[in-house]
Formats: C-alpha cells, sequence, structure tokens
C-alpha cells in the first residue's frame, strides 16, 4: 500500500481538512466523537464516517461543532493550531509541578483487623514498625525537594494515630523547612479514628491538618468489615465525626468507603448513611487485590462486572436524591465529569498521562523505603518491590529521575500504548500500571483483557449515555464537575 501525497490531503474547493480525532461507539444508536484537545459531542452512529468521507455539508449545525470543537479545519494549514497546542499544554498542565501529594506510611501499628487490609499490620504495642525520626527528617527533605508550589502531606499507616508522636514530628519538620521554602503545605491525615483524643484535635486544629476516615456504610456492614476489639463501632464513629466537625470546621473532615462483596447487595443503604453521618459526597471505591488483601479468599472476591452493577445502581439513586432536592455527589464521576468539562488537569492519579506515578505521588514507607504509589507500596506487601525507588536516604534525582523512574513514567504515557492510543476514551483516562504488572507481569498490560480498562469504560459509557439521553442527570452531574 503507498502513502498519498501530501497534496492528496489538502482541503478542495468547499471541502474541509481532517484533524486529528477519534471516536467510540456507545450503543446501538450513538457513539462519540473526541478531538484531540479534548473536545467531545455524542453523535448518531455512522457521523464518524461521514465526517471521515467529507459528507458533511457546511450548512449543517454539526459543521459548526466540528469546527469549534477542534475535529476539522477549512484551511490546510489551520490558523487554530496554536490555540490547539494550547489546549493541548492546559490538560497537561499537572507535569508542570511535578510530585504535588506525598504519602507517609508513619506506622504499620493499628487497632484494627479489617479483613480487606492491604497492609500486613501489626499489632498498638510494636513500636519498632514506626518511622524513625532520622528517615522522617530524610523524607521531608525529599519532599521540599519537588518543584511542586503546593505540596500535600498525607499521613497513613495502617493507624497513624497510633504513632501520634511521629506525626507531629513530621509535621513540625515541614512546617520548619517551609519557613525558608514558602511553599502551600496541606496535612491530611487517614484514620479510623478510633484513638483520637483532645490532644490530636487541639494540634489538628493549630495546623490546619485535614482527618480523613474510613466509613463503609450501615453499621452492620462498617462492623463486620471494619472488625476491633474496642472502639470499632459505627456509633462511636458517628461521636467521633460530630465532635470532628465541631473543633475543626466540617470541611476539614472526609470519608472513603471500600466495596466489600458485602457491599453489593445494599449501594443505597450505603448512600444513605453517609447522608445521616452528615456528608454530602461519596466516593465509591472497589476493593484493590493488592497487598495482604490479595489473600482474601474467593468468598470475599468479586468481579469488575459486579462492581459496575453495584456503582450504577448507587449512582441512580444518587442522581434520583438530587432530583429530590437533596445535594450529594459521587466523587469519582466528579473527577470523571471534570476530565470531561474542564480544559484543566485533574489532580487524581489513576486519570493521568503520563503515569501520575512519580510525576504526580511518592510514598514514604516506615521503613525509609520509597514507592511509586500507595498501591506499589502495597504491593511490595507480598514481596513484589518491582515500583521501589529506593530509600529516603537517596538523593532526590536518582529516585524522582533515575532510570526506574523513567522507565515507570515511560509505560504510562497512554497515547503511545497499543489498544490506548487509538481508543475514543482516551483523553479521559489514565494507566494503571501495578494493575497491568499483576495481570501480564509487565508494564504495558493487554488491554483487551484489562479490568482497569473494563471499570474505567464501564463507568464512563455509563456517565456520557445518562449525559446523552437523560437531561435532568446532564445537569446534575455537569453541577458536580464544577465541585
Amino acid at each position: 500500500m503507498s502513502l498519498k501525497p501530501w497534496a492528496a490531503w489538502l482541503p478542495k474547493d468547499g471541502d474541509y481538512q481532517l484533524l486529528p480525532f477519534k471516536f467510540h461507539v456507545l450503543n446501538d444508536e450513538r457513539e462519540l466523537i473526541v478531538s484531540e484537545p479534548g473536545d467531545w459531542l455524542v453523535v448518531p452512529r455512522g457521523t464518524t464516517d461521514r465526517i471521515a468521507n467529507r459528507r458533511v455539508k457546511s450548512d449543517e449545525p454539526l459543521f459548526q461543532d466540528l469546527l469549534g470543537g477542534f475535529f476539522v479545519a477549512t484551511d490546510g494549514a489551520p490558523a487554530q493550531l496554536d490555540l490547539m497546542a494550547a489546549r493541548y499544554r492546559s490538560r497537561k498542565g499537572h507535569l508542570d509541578s511535578f510530585t504535588a501529594l506525598h504519602i507517609i506510611v508513619i506506622t504499620l501499628r493499628c487497632n484494627f483487623s479489617c479483613h480487606y487490609c492491604q497492609v500486613s499490620r501489626q499489632t498498638e504495642d510494636r513500636t519498632q514498625f514506626d518511622m524513625s525520626e532520622p528517615d522522617i527528617d530524610a523524607a521531608v527533605a525529599l519532599i521540599f525537594s519537588s518543584p511542586s508550589p503546593d505540596l500535600t502531606i498525607e499521613f497513613q499507616g495502617v493507624e497513624p494515630l497510633a504513632a501520634f508522636d511521629r506525626v507531629k514530628y513530621a509535621v513540625l519538620s515541614a512546617l520548619q523547612y517551609n519557613a525558608k521554602a514558602r511553599r502551600s503545605v496541606r496535612f491530611v491525615i487517614c484514620s479510623n479514628l478510633s484513638l483520637l483524643t483532645d490532644e490530636m484535635l487541639d494540634f489538628c486544629r493549630e495546623y490546619d491538618i485535614v482527618l480523613s476516615t474510613s466509613l463503609d456504610g450501615p453499621a452492620t456492614l462498617h462492623e463486620m468489615n471494619r472488625s476491633s476489639k474496642s472502639n470499632g463501632d459505627l456509633a462511636h464513629l458517628a461521636s467521633m465525626l460530630t465532635k470532628s466537625r465541631r473543633e475543626l470546621g466540617a470541611e476539614k473532615i472526609g470519608a472513603l468507603m471500600t466495596t466489600s462483596k458485602a457491599a453489593l447487595s445494599q449501594p443505597e443503604a450505603i448512600v444513605d448513611t453517609y447522608i445521616e453521618l452528615g456528608f454530602d459526597r461519596i466516593f465509591l471505591r472497589p476493593l484493590q487485590p493488592y497487598g495482604f488483601a490479595e489473600r482474601l479468599q474467593g468468598s470475599w472476591r468479586y468481579s469488575v462486572a459486579q462492581f459496575l452493577g453495584f456503582y450504577k445502581r448507587a449512582l441512580s439513586y444518587i442522581l434520583q436524591l438530587n432530583r429530590e432536592g437533596r445535594v450529594f455527589a459521587e466523587d469519582y464521576a466528579s473527577i470523571v465529569l471534570r476530565r470531561l468539562y474542564s480544559p484543566f488537569p485533574v489532580g487524581y492519579v489513576d486519570l493521568q498521562s503520563p503515569t501520575g506515578m512519580i510525576t504526580a505521588v511518592a510514598v514514604y514507607n516506615y521503613d525509609g523505603a520509597v514507592y511509586a504509589s500507595d498501591e506499589s507500596r502495597m504491593l511490595a506487601e507480598s514481596s513484589d518491590y518491582r515500583f521501589r525507588l529506593g530509600t529516603v536516604h537517596d538523593d532526590y534525582e536518582t529516585l524522582f529521575h533515575g532510570e526506574k523512574a523513567r522507565e515507570i513514567v515511560g509505560a504510562g504515557v497512554i497515547e503511545g500504548l497499543a489498544g490506548c492510543s487509538d481508543c475514543g476514551l482516551q483523553a479521559f483516562c489514565g494507566s494503571d500500571l501495578i494493575r497491568n504488572w499483576r495481570e501480564t507481569g509487565e508494564l504495558y498490560g493487554h488491554r483487551p483483557t484489562s479490568s482497569f480498562c473494563e471499570l474505567n469504560m464501564g463507568i464512563q459509557e455509563f456517565l456520557l449515555n445518562l449525559i446523552d439521553t437523560d437531561p435532568e442527570s446532564a445537569r446534575i452531574l455537569k453541577s458536580w464537575a464544577g465541585r
């Protein structure tokens, strides 16, 4: 097959020139078209064929949408090329500041024994699993080596409040660094809140610290998932939420849920529990089969298709509540919707290209090891160190710009991956190298059998079909994009 000469692609009289765009079939009647800068239209099936064969008439309303969305041009050297480039750079703006989220795993100690925990938790008395002060100092130095003007330092553990003295040490160390660095620094503690004391709340209020907790649903579900000998019941968590909001402000308290198999049958009850406990949003997250959680028996596992059924049912219920006047949002949908409607980057690691691993997030483990993401730290719990970058005592350039870092980031550029490079949903998606590695034994993965693709494609198709067919749902969903 011979290539056509360049002249054959130039517009003829009354013709138009094709600009790069992709398409995706949504259903039997509709398809999605997406231009290179990320503009999109849902159109009747066959529209892509009409555009490609230049059968769209210049007096059709569609033609103006194609021109404005950078699908076609009417001159040989598009005058809007610079504007297209600016739009594209804007969507990749997260690369300008580099790593902004820094997770410090301050301890492996915990007073809970959650069946889906992804790390090998240790009992409360085993202080040898706390991060040492020299390692904290080295981690903080690395964090402030990042060029990002905005830094989020998130304390995880298993339960960081079990080693609150180390949390305090790390916060004060970071603030001491920041006296000279003058960055915008935000602190987050991820905790079950069962060990929260007045002293801890005073410290959080003084240093403007956000608390993020775990809430899986109604009492029977939450307590089954998150077993503890003391203070593990939902009533105690509810009291801690009330107290924390009173002391810190409602905007400083968040929650995450993990979807266990038992949760699949009760999405409405889970949403109702969030509302009853004062939340106006929920993040519906599937169970991640990494680390300790990978050892779960078959009775606790479920498929991507099962989670999608749960997710769609939950989202439909949330939309109904909004139609009835309740303001409540689902966070993952909100992230996807911001990708759809905003020309700016979205700070969510899983939906970035190049991958958000290293470029957006880094993890400093309790033992001083540095990982490319939280999931890669969990992977190390099963003795797989593929994504371990080094230690907190290595220099910044070696860790974040070294050979392994370049390999990881390079493998996460979906514009160059088979199955992603021509996918119509590419502009709104990202890559999950950890999942690729676990499923195929390589970083690049295999899109036709990828559970990451199945999950994200299922959610994105569901949202796009709602936007296309249900004006009231479209109005509600679009409002979430700006929250």
